[in-house]
């Protein structure tokens, strides 16, 4: 898919992606890993400047579970606004889900394949979700 213009990039739509799709990462091996809950704090804090406490987060985890119940085409639609979105705005979202796949320490293949469905969901090539997941490991280790 090609980059759009970005006109839809507003930081609340961005932040709310990439917050949906942190919670499906951390969901992807069935266990919401501290280190996962501790990464999207600190990630809502430094794009919205607001706190938000670890019962928060808990709580927008389970909504989310309780609205994905349906199975991968529920969480493909909640990832379709999203596709309007430039490349780097995509980009970040898909960075935020790469954070939280990894931050545990332990990189699934459950995890990477949920990462390649993500990636496609927000329309990245496979060659984009690659480089991407090969940059951002490498920043992280």
């Amino acid at each position: 898919m090609s980059d759009t213009s970005g006109t839809n990039d507003a930081p609340t739509t961005i932040v709310h992606g990439a917050l949906t799709a942190m919670h499906m990462m951390a969901a992807a091996d069935e266990y919401l890993a501290e280190t996962e809950v501790d990464l999207i704090i600190r990630l809502i804090e430094q794009t919205t400047g607001e706190s938000i406490s670890i019962e928060a987060v808990l709580d927008m985890a389970e909504d989310l579970n309780k609205q994905a119940s349906g199975g991968a085409i529920v969480w493909k639609s909640m990832f379709e606004p999203y596709r309007d979105l430039s490349l780097p705005a995509r980009e970040a979202i898909l960075k935020a889900a790469i954070m939280t796949a990894i931050s545990d320490g332990e990189f699934h293949d459950k995890e990477r394949r949920t990462l390649g469905d993500l990636a496609d969901w927000l329309g990245l090539t496979p060659d984009e979700f690659l480089t991407l997941l090969e940059r951002v490991r490498s920043e992280m280790s």
